[in-house]
C-alpha cells in the first residue's frame, strides 16, 4: 500500500513539473482521473476488471493529458 502511495505522489509531482493538466490511472480497482487545476481525483464507474489486459497495463502506469478534450477522448475509449 505504501509503495502505491509513494508512486502516486511521484506521479503527481511529475504532473506539476510537466504541466499536464489531467492524469488517468487505475486507483482502488477503478478508472480514475486527476484534475491538476482542482487538485482532486475523480472516480468513474468503470472497474479495472472490465478493461482489456493491455488497457489495464496502460492505466496501471498512468497516462497524462494536456487538455480536457484529450482526457475526454481517453475516458470514452477506456470507459465505454
Amino acid at each position: 500500500m505504501r509503495a502505491h502511495f509513494e508512486k502516486t505522489i511521484l506521479i503527481l509531482c511529475c504532473l506539476q513539473l510537466c504541466s499536464s493538466l489531467y492524469f488517468l490511472q487505475l486507483r482502488r480497482g477503478r478508472v480514475c482521473w486527476y484534475d491538476a487545476r482542482q487538485s482532486c481525483w475523480h472516480e468513474t464507474d468503470t472497474s479495472a476488471g472490465a478493461l482489456l489486459p493491455q488497457d489495464r497495463a496502460l492505466l496501471s502506469g498512468g497516462l497524462a493529458f494536456d487538455s480536457h478534450a484529450a482526457l475526454t477522448r481517453a475516458l470514452e475509449d477506456f470507459c465505454s
